[in-house]
């Protein structure tokens, strides 16, 4: 079983995190990318301990809720940033 195999065995359950947690687009590529490179044996070994699903979860949500996740070092911090200093132009526009 490859590391493909494994991403469209649960890519179900990736959309239902998705959605239930309100992760971005560019985040779930980050989370698909890092299972698709991830070590194939260790992968194989969670899912036929049947971990894989717990695995996952705490894999979306350090990707998600961390400041020190990859995604945040990437995209959010910047997201965040802009968005901070965008409505605090707009608040001074209304003179």
């Amino acid at each position: 079983m490859t590391n493909n195999d494994i991403l469209e065995k649960y890519y179900s359950f990736l959309l239902e995190l998705q959605e239930k947690f309100g992760v971005n687009d560019d985040c779930m590529q980050m989370i698909y990318l890092e299972l698709l490179q991830y070590n194939n044996k260790k992968l194989i070994e969670l899912d036929n301990n049947n971990e894989m699903k717990y695995w996952i979860v705490r894999l979306v949500k350090n990707y998600w809720f961390s400041k020190n996740s990859r995604y945040y070092y990437t995209y959010k911090r910047y997201y965040d940033y802009f968005e901070k200093y965008a409505n605090n132009d707009c608040e001074e526009e209304e003179y």
